[in-house]
C-alpha cells in the first residue's frame, strides 16, 4: 500500500529527503522536473509547450521543466505573471531558464497558442488553503480560456490537497492529465478533485519510502503488488468445491437485472460455486442468463421473505435489487444475526439497515459494505462533499470497532 500524504506530510517527506539523502532542495526540484519531462514527452511527443509558472516551488518545477524541454530541442515558452515575490528555488530556476535561452513573458497576449501546443500548469501545488483570487484566479481563468490541453504538475492549481468543501470550483484548473509527485494526494481521489485532475499519474521522485510509510497516514492507495498478494494460488488438483461457495440473496419483481449481474460477477470472480436465492419472478432470468449458478426460489413471487439454508455456504452476499419490503427487511436482519460467514452487504440491504436506530452496530466485524454516496448518507448521515463523507466513514468505522472490541 502506498501512503496518501497530506500537504504537511509531503513537506516533512521533502525535508527528510533533503536532510538525510542528503540532497539540496534545488537538486530535488531538478530530479522531479526531469521525471516529469520524461512523462510529458511520452504523452505528447510532437507538441510545443506553454508553461505557466507560479511564484513558489511549483513554479520552480515549471521553470526547470521548461529548461529541460528546451534542452531536448522542443519549442517552449514560459508565462509567469508579475508576482511580487518568488521562492528561493523558483528564483534560481528563473535565472537558469533565462540563461538557457528559454522565452519568458509576463504578457499573456505574447504567449504562442498556434499549432499543437500543450499548456503545463505549474501555478500552485499542495500548499494552498484558501480559494484563489486576484492575479492567481485570473490566470487560472485565462489558462482555461486558451482551450489548450492542460497538464498539471503535482496538483491542478487551485485545488486544496485534502478538503475542498469550501473551495471555489471556478478557481480550479481542469486538467487533462495530472503528474502528481511522489505520492497520491487525497483530493485527487475524491469526487471534488477527480474532474479537475483528469488522468492522474504518480511520478516517483526518490523520497525515502520507509520515512513516508512511517508518517502514519490513515489513507493509502492500493498498488498492483498488493492485489497480487490477495490472489491465492489455485492447486492443480482443485475443483469447484475447493474454491468456496457463495450464497447470493438478490432480486425482486422488476429488479431481475441486479440479481443477474451480481450472480454473473460472482461466478467470474473465481467462486467455485454460486447459489442464487431469488423470488420466483426472478428465478428464470438468473437461470437463463447465468447457467453456471444454482438457483433456488423464495416462496414469494415478488420479494425475498424466508431465510435460506446457510449451512453449505462459505460466504454470503445480500442486497442487489432486493427492494424494501418489510418482510425482506426482517430477512436481512435474520441473516446478519445468524450468519457467521464472511459477508458483503450491498444496495437495498444497506438501505434497509439505514432504517435502524444504530445501523453501524448491526454490521458484524469483517463485513464488506459497498455503498454508493446516497446509500452511505442514509447509513451515516448527509455529507456535503466526498471529504466529509470520508471523515464520517472513519468515525463510523471507529464507532463500530469500539462496539465489537
Amino acid at each position: 500500500m502506498l501512503p496518501i500524504l497530506s500537504a504537511e506530510q509531503m513537506a516533512l517527506a521533502d525535508a527528510h529527503t533533503i536532510g538525510n539523502e542528503p540532497i539540496a532542495s534545488i537538486d530535488l526540484m531538478e530530479r522531479a522536473a526531469s521525471a516529469c519531462v520524461t512523462h510529458l514527452l511520452a504523452a505528447f511527443p510532437g507538441a510545443g509547450w506553454l508553461i505557466v509558472c507560479g511564484p513558489g516551488n511549483n513554479g520552480g518545477d515549471g521553470l526547470a521543466i521548461a529548461r529541460l524541454l528546451s534542452a531536448e530541442g522542443r519549442r517552449v515558452q514560459v508565462f509567469q505573471p508579475n508576482w511580487e515575490h518568488l521562492s528561493k528555488d523558483c528564483a534560481i530556476n528563473m535565472q537558469r531558464a533565462k540563461e538557457a535561452g528559454v522565452s519568458v513573458t509576463s504578457d499573456p497576449a505574447a504567449c504562442e497558442r498556434n499549432g499543437p501546443i500543450v499548456l503545463v500548469d505549474c501555478l500552485f501545488g499542495t500548499g494552498l488553503n484558501r480559494p484563489l483570487d486576484g492575479i492567481a484566479r485570473g490566470t487560472v481563468q485565462w489558462m482555461q480560456a486558451t482551450r489548450l490541453p492542460i497538464v498539471s504538475i503535482d496538483m491542478p492549481s487551485g485545488l486544496f490537497c485534502e478538503d475542498n468543501s469550501v473551495n471555489d470550483p471556478e478557481a480550479i484548473i481542469k486538467a487533462e492529465l495530472t503528474l502528481t509527485l511522489a505520492c497520491h494526494k487525497l483530493a485527487l481521489l475524491l469526487p471534488e478533485g477527480m474532474d479537475h485532475a483528469g488522468r492522474v499519474v504518480r511520478v516517483p521522485i526518490g523520497l525515502d519510502r520507509t520515512f513516508v510509510r512511517g508518517l502514519g497516514s490513515p489513507f493509502s492507495c492500493t498498488e498492483l503488488s498488493d492485489l497480487k498478494e490477495l490472489v491465492l494460488p489455485r492447486p492443480r488438483s482443485g475443483h469447484k468445491g475447493t474454491f468456496g461457495h457463495l450464497l447470493l440473496l438478490a432480486g425482486s419483481e422488476g429488479m431481475a437485472g441486479a440479481a443477474v449481474l451480481a450472480a454473473s460477477a460472482a461466478a467470474r470472480s473465481g467462486c467455485g460455486l454460486v447459489s442464487a436465492r431469488t423470488p420466483r419472478a426472478v428465478l428464470s432470468a438468473v437461470q437463463t442468463n447465468v447457467p453456471v449458478a444454482m438457483v433456488s426460489s423464495d416462496p414469494d413471487p415478488v420479494c425475498l421473505t424466508e431465510l435460506p439454508d446457510l449451512s453449505r455456504a462459505t460466504a454470503l452476499a445480500i442486497g442487489p435489487g432486493i427492494g424494501k419490503d418489510k418482510r425482506t427487511a426482517l430477512l436481512v436482519e435474520a441473516c446478519i444475526e445468524r450468519a457467521s460467514l464472511p459477508m458483503v452487504l450491498d444496495a437495498d440491504a444497506l438501505n434497509l439497515l439505514a432504517g435502524q436506530p444504530r445501523p453501524a452496530g448491526a454490521i458484524p466485524p469483517g463485513t464488506v459494505i459497498t455503498p454508493h454516496p446516497g446509500e452511505f448518507d442514509r447509513l451515516a448521515g448527509p455529507s456535503m462533499s466526498g471529504y466529509q463523507r470520508l471523515q464520517r466513514a472513519i468515525f463510523w468505522a471507529k464507532e463500530r470497532a469500539a462496539r465489537w472490541s
